[in-house]
């Protein structure tokens, strides 16, 4: 017998906020469509989860394209 709820209720709040694009104002190019995870040393790990979650998302994208950019890797 199946469980759960078979008349479940969302609101429009939270309909509205389940799927926002995150940071779309700070960058100017399109996203990947697949994630990319590392295992980071353990102190900046530390601090990067004590960084809010928007602002810490936008901040690695941001460093580690300006980083590729100094290197070479990147043009424009």
């Amino acid at each position: 017998m199946p469980k759960g709820n078979p008349n479940p209720v969302q609101s429009a709040e939270f309909q509205g906020s389940q799927y926002q694009a995150q940071d779309s104002d700070v960058y100017e190019f399109p996203l990947s469509k697949k994630d990319t995870s590392v295992k980071l040393p353990q102190d900046l790990d530390d601090v990067l989860r004590a960084m809010d979650s928007k602002k810490k998302a936008a901040w690695i994208r941001r460093t580690l394209y300006n980083a590729a950019r100094e290197q070479g890797m990147l043009t424009g």
